[in-house]
């Protein structure tokens, strides 16, 4: 089945409200004629005996179902997600770059010589910002109408996490490493992995690409034998930093932490809030090694202006983009380094997260004063 919102704009949201209006939990909104890509095997109908019928994707978010109807198939369109008064003006440095004194390490690199892997939906390669970073690209999922799959994004999440590690900064600012190289691997249409193969064939490739760090915002309740021994020879035997999410709290779902986040090799990633606390959206797990800023974060998605997302997807991209600033540093004085020793080194110098002391959240500066 194949859905396509009907209505000018409908709210994205976190759980069913159980009266109209109701303002809360809405993440953003999708314009009229927006398809849900590949929804005939993610989308579940949901019935609310106040309001009516709602539907559910694959990231767990809810939409009206008087605001959206079958479509064929082969009926796609792109979208457009818009969050009012969430753009900020040229120029403006995010709070969550200034929180973490991001922007005080770009006197010393901008993530120059470093090569990230981008393991998501693709990317929006009409965003100036995003086309001029991507150096490479691989489609790793096919199709199930027998059209062909380019790495152009219909769903917006790989584009906004692309643009958190590596975007140019020059029409809005958006990334840690604004000089990194990105290598876009999409190994999911819209939100959901559907086999743990895709992830397996693009760490291979990334691999083969030589790339430095591999961020991967997806993941699965369980472990895949397959998945694990590529992660382990992508950091042990090619000396990759993989770091994937926990994943996040999802209304009416067992919330699980995620594979490969679980994973020894991987660094597990959590979302911060503005106040440096765990964000609500966080699944809260001992693996997790460090927390980084992932609520309402601006970032490019199918628009060609930022909006806010949030999730340990956007935790993930920001601490890959930090990688690739400590990394870039280590190339230029000459040090060495390992996946290990990067991050002992974060982890080292994080900073405790009030009110939970087994977490952390990392902290750029204090990394920098020890490279």
């Amino acid at each position: 089945m194949q859905l396509r919102v009907t209505v000018k704009r409908l709210n994205k949201r976190r759980f069913i409200p159980w009266q109209i209006p109701e303002p809360t939990g809405i993440v953003g909104q999708v314009d009229e004629g927006f398809t849900f890509e590949g929804v005939e095997v993610g989308l579940t109908e949901i019935p609310n005996p106040a309001i009516g019928k709602w539907y559910r994707d694959r990231d767990g978010y809810f939409y009206w179902g008087g605001g959206v109807m079958e479509v064929a198939f082969a009926e796609r369109v792109a979208a457009l997600v818009f969050a009012e008064g969430a753009l900020e003006t040229q120029g403006t440095i995010p709070t969550w770059i200034k929180n973490l004194g991001v922007d005080k390490i770009w006197s010393l690199t901008q993530g120059e010589n470093v090569k990230i892997a981008v393991l998501d939906t693709g990317y929006n390669s009409s965003i100036a910002d995003l086309e001029e970073a991507v150096k490479g690209s691989a489609v790793f999922i096919k199709s199930v109408t027998g059209t062909p799959i380019t790495v152009e994004d219909k769903y917006g999440h790989g584009s906004h996490c692309a643009s958190l590690i590596g975007g140019r900064n020059k029409n809005f600012i958006t990334s840690c490493a604004p000089k990194s190289d990105l290598y876009i691997g999409k190994i999911s249409s819209q939100g959901a992995v559907s086999s743990y193969n895709n992830i397996v064939n693009a760490v291979q490739w990334a691999i083969d690409n030589k790339v430095d760090i591999i961020s991967i915002s997806y993941g699965g309740e369980s472990n895949d034998d397959a998945m694990e021994k590529i992660i382990i020879k992508a950091v042990n035997n090619h000396n990759i930093l993989v770091v994937a999410a926990i994943g996040d709290i999802i209304p009416h779902a067992i919330n699980k932490p995620c594979f490969p986040a679980l994973q020894t090799n991987c660094i597990a990633v959590g979302a911060t809030n503005d106040q440096r606390q765990i964000a609500p959206v966080t699944i809260i797990s001992p693996k997790t090694e460090i927390n980084a800023p992932g609520q309402d974060i601006l970032g490019y998605s199918l628009a060609k202006v930022p909006i806010p997302m949030t999730g340990t997807s956007q935790s993930t991209a920001i601490i890959a983009g930090i990688c690739a600033l400590i990394i870039s540093r280590h190339k230029k004085l000459g040090k060495n380094y390992t996946p290990q020793s990067i991050l002992d080194l974060i982890v080292l110098t994080s900073n405790p997260i009030l009110g939970t002391p087994d977490q952390k959240e990392i902290a750029p500066t204090n990394i920098f004063q020890r490279i």
